[in-house]
């Protein structure tokens, strides 16, 4: 569930996984810090990706820039395939759960 102090990305759908993969690692690697500082300003406490539940390289590079296993999500992909949502916090969660949404 989103909230107001949310921020999401969402996966790009394209033929060649591998370029999938490729154009996911430049854009975050070189766009997490500014959306990182950004969402920071903003007042939002995380940000949080679905990823294909057996994508084992996708989970790994979001792993390698702070990304952590939030929840699973049975049936995400076309109530077929479950999703594994991962999150990276921007706040200390204490913080921000006293914070109003």
């Amino acid at each position: 569930m989103k909230t107001s102090s949310d921020i999401e990305i969402l996966p790009a759908c394209a033929a060649d996984a591998v370029k999938i993969a490729e154009l996911s690692r430049d854009l975050i690697e070189t766009g997490l810090g500014w959306l990182v500082a950004s969402a920071q300003i903003a007042g939002l406490d995380r940000i949080t990706v679905e990823v294909r539940a057996d994508n084992t390289k996708a989970r790994a590079h979001y792993a390698v820039l702070g990304f952590t296993f939030k929840r699973r999500l049975k049936g995400y992909y076309a109530g077929r395939e479950d999703a594994l949502q991962l999150v990276h916090l921007l706040m200390n969660p204490e913080i921000a759960a006293g914070r109003p949404c």
